[in-house]
């Protein structure tokens, strides 16, 4: 019971993720002066902010700007943004893997079915970054 309530909270925990994103950028389009630099800087400053946190909700939340924004954040930032996807790839991810293995709970289940849907926020993550990693390996390879 505990597991499926748990699954269901992480797709809410996305949706509500994607609902923020949308009700940010249309406000920021409300706003007289907008650009689309604005919107991306606010992704760039809510990626950076997330990394600094050992959460399940910073991994789904990083995934899911980078799954959604990637190339306009990849064309507005290129090495820098490159940079960000290195630090998540090779410190970021390695100590939130780490930091499960410190996951404190009395009742065995619990901690098994958390543990799980972290591993499987920070497995989505990694995939995320691949695939990142991957569209920037091919573009250089392709000047």
């Amino acid at each position: 019971m505990f597991a499926e309530n748990f699954g269901a909270w992480y797709s809410r925990e996305i949706a509500f993720i994607s609902l923020f994103f949308a009700l940010k950028m249309a406000d920021s389009r409300k706003q007289s002066v907008h650009s689309k630099s604005s919107d991306v800087k606010f992704l760039w400053e809510m990626i950076a902010a997330a990394v600094s946190e050992e959460s399940v909700f910073s991994a789904t939340l990083v995934s899911q700007i980078l799954k959604h924004h990637w190339k306009a954040m990849h064309k507005a930032y290129g090495k820098q943004m490159e940079k960000m996807i290195h630090l998540i790839e090779l410190v970021v991810l390695p100590n939130w893997r780490s930091s499960l293995q410190e996951l404190e709970t009395d009742d065995p289940e619990t901690r098994a079915v958390v543990r799980t849907v972290a591993e499987n926020a920070l497995t989505s993550l990694e995939f995320t970054v691949d695939e990142c990693l991957s569209s920037f390996n091919n573009e250089n390879c392709a000047i």
